[in-house]
């Protein structure tokens, strides 16, 4: 299993690089929605703020709204992406530069299809990646 976990990441990033262009946007007809989905700030506390973390949704499976929480040591630019099997962008919850702390998203995946999806969080060269599953 540990061989296969790697190799799956592998796959998994050839398909997202294939999907975009040079630009970085999605080719074809596909379209990346946030409406819905909101940021918000929990704490500031740098004390307490170590690490470059992204917490496990709450709850999963999930149906339509789940809770997604995260934080960020330092202030950079953060993207907080949900990617189907396939590795296609279907949503883009954060995109944006953010100051040191918590925060927690909203995402509402009444659009999607029930089915198992990733979310991954990107700041700076630090890149995390969760599964998480919507029920219908």
């Amino acid at each position: 299993m540990n061989k296969i976990l790697p190799l799956f990441f592998i796959l998994f990033t050839i398909c997202i690089s294939a999907q975009t262009s040079q630009e970085g946007k999605l080719s074809g007809p596909e379209s990346i929605s946030s409406a819905g989905n909101s940021v918000i700030l929990i704490s500031t506390d740098k004390q307490n703020i170590k690490d470059f973390t992204l917490k496990q949704n709450y709850p999963n499976p999930f149906n339509p709204e789940t809770l997604i929480e995260f934080s960020i040591p330092q202030s950079s630019f953060v993207s907080l992406k949900v990617y189907n099997l396939l590795g296609k962008e279907v949503a883009n919850l954060v995109n944006d530069s953010k100051d040191a702390g918590v925060y927690q998203v909203k995402f509402d995946g009444g659009n999607l299809s029930s089915g198992i999806y990733f979310y991954t969080l990107r700041s700076g060269n630090k890149i995390i990646t969760k599964k998480f599953i919507l029920t219908k």
